[in-house]
This record gives C-alpha cells, structure tokens and sequence, in this order.
C-alpha cells in the first residue's frame, strides 16, 4: 500500500451500504487512496465493553501519525479510547448526523459524549451543510469542521484538510 494520508478506516460491520463512511471509503479507493478497512461487529450507536477492547487492540496495531477515518456511530465505542491515542493517531470522524439527535432519555448523555469525543479528532467530515448545521450546537471550531461529500470533489476536500498545517500525508504514489 502506498504512503497515504488516509491510512485506516473503521466502520461497524453492520453499516448500511448508502452510508456516507462507506460512500466516503469507495470514492477514496476510486481516487487512488487505499485506506485499510476495519470493521467492528456492535449494532451502530451501542456502548458495547468487548467492542471497546476490540477497538482498542485494533488502534494499537496501527503505526503513530496515522489518519484514522471513523464512521460517527462508532463514537460510543471510541470516546473512551480517543483521550488516550488522540496525540498518536490522527482521527477524522465521518459524521452522517449528530446520534444525539436521536430520541430517548440517553439523548443528553449522548450529546455529552459526541460533543467531548468530536473535540479530540483531527477534523469532522460531514456530507453537506445540513449536516454541518446539525452539529453546530456541539462548538466545534469552524476550522475542525469540513463539509466533504461522498464524491471526487469532497474526497479532495478532507484529503486537504488532512495534509494541512501541522499534519502528515502524502498523495499515492500514482498521484504525486
């Protein structure tokens, strides 16, 4: 696999196939990138303790500086794990929607969870503004916040952001 600045990608197994973590993944494969692909079993959107070990022996295995592209379902699973490897790994969430806008009691939790797990990522990828807008509320900083669609031009959005002031990364080798 070449030098690339999108190196991993992690997605529940259960991810439906129009997902923008999926659609994301494909456009960058279709733009030369080969990010290794990673798979967690939990349903989307469950804290789940093995998932949580599972995840953390997988981040282990991935070499520092790395970019780690994460389908936002995934934060219940992660939020634990990002204190801890947010200094070695470059995180990028790819947020669909906000899974604290989802109805139920736990809905404040999970605000409080997004909004202090999103704050350790690199950047928040989200697939158009009505997304983008969803997450305003959480204070992000606008520069952490990049609007990147499922397509060539989108892909080329977030592949900058990464490569930007203070981040590792190169094109693929076909690219350069």
């Amino acid at each position: 696999m070449p030098d690339c600045a999108v190196s991993h990608i992690l997605m529940p197994a259960d991810l439906p196939a129009d997902a923008y973590a999926l659609r994301m993944a494909e456009t960058l494969h279709r733009c030369g990138y080969e990010p290794v692909a990673h798979r967690l079993a939990p349903p989307r959107r469950a804290v789940d303790g093995s998932a949580t070990l599972a995840a953390d022996l997988l981040l282990e295995r991935i070499p520092d500086g790395s970019a780690l592209l994460f389908d936002g379902g995934l934060l219940p699973t992660l939020a634990g794990l990002l204190p801890l490897d947010s200094r070695r790994l470059r995180f990028v969430a790819l947020m669909e929607r906000p899974g604290w806008e989802e109805a139920g009691p736990a809905a404040a939790a999970r605000r409080h969870l997004e909004q202090a797990a999103l704050a350790l990522t690199r950047c928040v990828a989200v697939p158009d503004g009505d997304a983008a807008r969803a997450l305003a509320p959480l204070g992000l900083p606008a520069d952490r916040l990049v609007v990147a669609p499922p397509d060539e031009a989108g892909a080329a959005m977030l592949l900058a952001r990464l490569q930007g002031p203070g981040t590792a990364g190169s094109a693929p080798a076909d690219k350069a």
